[in-house]
């Protein structure tokens, strides 16, 4: 705890990623691939962005819709 911070992350937490529920080799491989500009998302929200950014193919990783 620092007081220049107003909060923190309780301890008794679980790791973030299992909070969300990713994989972490899931997260990692994702992670790549934003670095070489490919889309990450859902399919509907990869759809969705593709008139926006002017592309036409869905390249990238597909995460489940929830």
């Amino acid at each position: 705890m620092r007081d220049d911070k107003r909060g923190q992350i309780s301890s008794t937490l679980p790791p973030l990623l299992e909070r969300l529920g990713i994989e972490p080799a899931l997260w990692l491989k994702t992670a790549s691939n934003i670095e070489v500009g490919n889309m990450v998302g859902s399919e509907t929200s990869i759809k969705a962005a593709l008139p926006i950014l002017q592309r036409q193919k869905k390249s990238g990783l597909r995460l489940p819709d929830s």
